[in-house]
């Protein structure tokens, strides 16, 4: 089945030293952060990432996540990386959902 989730992608500085820009994508309610070379590759890392992460999940864990209130943005703990993202948009990432059962034992 599919399901909507949050999608937030930030646009990091310009990187003299290596002729490159990073785009940096972000899902708030199963809090997993990708990145691309394009913001097109930054989506598609982030739905493959969603995916893999769901997979992992039951239903009521998935649930429990929604129900947290997710962070505003990604948990990024040096200073100077957060410092050089800019957030560009928020859109709505459609995921395809295939939970796993809950087992005992």
């Amino acid at each position: 089945m599919t399901q909507k989730f949050t999608a937030v992608y930030y646009k990091d500085a310009y990187d003299e030293r290596y002729e490159t820009q990073w785009f940096i994508s972000y899902c708030p309610e199963v809090d997993v952060i990708t990145q691309g070379e394009t913001i097109e590759h930054a989506q598609a890392m982030l739905k493959e990432a969603v995916e893999g992460v769901l997979e992992l999940l039951t239903p009521e864990a998935l649930e429990r996540r929604r129900r947290e209130r997710p962070p505003d943005h990604p948990d990024i703990g040096d200073e100077e990386i957060w410092e050089s993202l800019t957030e560009i948009k928020r859109d709505v990432l459609m995921v395809e959902v295939n939970l796993r059962e809950a087992t005992v034992g």
